[in-house]
């Protein structure tokens, strides 16, 4: 478990997608909520089973605020 700032996961998943953040060619926004949880899992490629890659499992769910204060329905 790591706990971060939105700035790293917003690069992070630049990283992950090989978006060049620099380019004008390619965009993308991410833009994750406060206390949104966003998983990467490294595991074993069943097509290639000697190489590890990682997958993104979700990205800024916030379904676990769902009904709390902060007023975020989800």
């Amino acid at each position: 478990v790591v706990a971060t700032h939105g700035g790293t996961i917003v690069q992070a998943m630049l990283r992950f997608l090989a978006i060049d953040p620099q380019s004008d060619a390619k965009r993308a926004w991410f833009s994750p909520e406060n206390s949104s949880l966003t998983e990467f899992r490294r595991a074993v490629n069943p097509y290639q089973r000697t190489t590890l890659d990682w997958e993104l499992v979700r990205f800024n769910d916030v379904a676990h605020l769902t009904g709390s204060r902060s007023g975020l329905v989800a």
